[in-house]
């Protein structure tokens, strides 16, 4: 189990490494992340926690509602933070994959199958509001 806590730290420790000055780590505390999905309104605000490799955290910009996932390797997609929509988010049948080399993912269930509703880069900070903007879910 050290060996375990050490690689969610590693990753963690990584993920702050990548973004940077907007990433914080107070003592105690996990580090948190606020990214902006490149060309849309929207973004996450969430934080990891290395030791039950779990994260948490909601949805800013022109989208709103709770985030809720895990940290560690992804298969074939490599080190990030699959995070789940609970039911007060804007869109609850969604599940989002956020990469540690600046990329994500969007995908859906219709009941037949997954699949992939969007993707792109992030980057660090939070999104800016303007209006008639697009948001990355396409509602």
């Amino acid at each position: 189990m050290k060996n375990g806590k050490k690689i969610l730290c590693g990753l963690a420790l990584s993920a702050m490494m990548m973004i940077g000055q907007n990433a914080f780590a107070q003592a105690g505390s996990t580090p948190c992340f606020d990214i902006t999905y490149d060309g849309y309104c929207d973004g996450a605000s969430f934080c990891v926690n290395p030791k039950s490799g779990t994260s948490s955290g909601v949805q800013t910009g022109c989208e709103t509602g709770d985030m809720l996932g895990t940290v560690g390797q992804i298969w074939g997609q490599g080190t990030g933070v699959t995070m789940g929509y609970t039911s007060t988010a804007d869109y609850a049948d969604l599940v989002t994959v956020i990469r540690q080399d600046g990329t994500w993912i969007h995908y859906g269930n219709d009941g037949s199958g997954i699949y992939v509703v969007n993707s792109g880069t992030w980057s660090a900070g939070s999104p800016a509001l303007t209006a008639g903007g697009e948001s990355s879910t396409g509602k």
